[in-house]
């Protein structure tokens, strides 16, 4: 069971890494609200996860769309505010 926690732990922090590096990309690419908060909220959350499930939850939500979906959203209201 050790060895599946370590692995998990591993990959949770290999997919928080490049889902950030992939955001600040981005937001270097097409400076957008949207993609600067989603840079911002990736980096920092680099150094908040203490669970490492939280890093492969973001990055599930990251590649099915989901965050895209929500950082577009309060991209907009900033935007339009």
């Amino acid at each position: 069971m050790n060895n599946i926690a370590k692995g998990a732990n591993v990959l949770g922090r290999a997919v928080g890494v490049t889902g950030a590096a992939i955001a600040v990309y981005d937001a270097f690419e097409n400076p957008t609200t949207a993609n600067i908060i989603k840079a911002s909220a990736n980096v920092g959350l680099l150094f908040v996860r203490m669970n490492p499930v939280t890093g492969v939850i973001l990055g599930i939500s990251d590649l099915s769309g989901f965050s895209d979906f929500i950082y577009n959203g309060v991209g907009n209201i900033i935007d339009n505010y």
